[in-house]
């Protein structure tokens, strides 16, 4: 998925830590689904001591799976311990085997906004 960050927010918290939301945009191209990342995408995250603690980034895609339906893509991609967890849900059947999967990303960083890979076993 090719991301591009569209703003910049920083809150500084009660113990010190800073708050940074990242909404962005995108769009979704693959083998098994394309689409485009609906309003309210974001990533939080979480820095205290100039490292990041937490991140989560928090989005649906609205597209079509390999099957021609017409479907969105839920995930909530946390980074634990320096890996990249995507959870996802959809309401495809084509790709119902998404849902609830192991799954890890892998980021391409760019000044823009990343490139996130996400892989599963299936």
């Amino acid at each position: 998925m090719d991301v591009v960050l569209t703003g910049f927010e920083e809150t500084a918290q009660p113990d010190g830590s800073k708050l940074l939301h990242l909404p962005f945009v995108g769009r979704a191209i693959g083998d098994l689904f394309a689409g485009e990342v609906q309003p309210g995408a974001a990533d939080d995250q979480i820095h205290k001591n100039g490292r990041m603690e937490s991140a989560c980034a928090d989005y649906v895609i609205a597209g079509t799976d390999f099957a021609g339906q017409s479907c969105s893509v839920h995930v909530v991609n946390r980074n634990r311990e320096g890996q990249w967890k995507p959870a996802i849900t959809t309401d495809s059947k084509a790709l119902d085997f998404l849902n609830g999967a192991d799954c890890t990303a892998v980021l391409e960083l760019r000044i823009q906004g990343p490139i996130v890979h996400i892989f599963t076993k299936r």
